[in-house]
């Protein structure tokens, strides 16, 4: 798994989920392209689940 851990400091980190409720994956720069992106995902298994928050960063 990917690393999910938080970028910055983070003094209130209530309602940040744990790392066994977050997700991670890393994208490579160049799949990115200027002007708007779209990010599609899907799971082949498991339950059905509501993706609340995404937090994007490029490296």
């Amino acid at each position: 798994m990917n690393d999910v851990s938080e970028r910055y400091p983070q003094p209130n980190s209530d309602g940040l989920g744990s790392a066994e409720a977050l997700r991670a994956w890393t994208v490579a720069k160049e799949a990115l392209r200027d002007g708007p992106n779209e990010i599609k995902l899907s799971f082949s298994d498991g339950l059905p689940l509501e993706i609340v928050f995404i937090d994007l960063s490029i490296r």
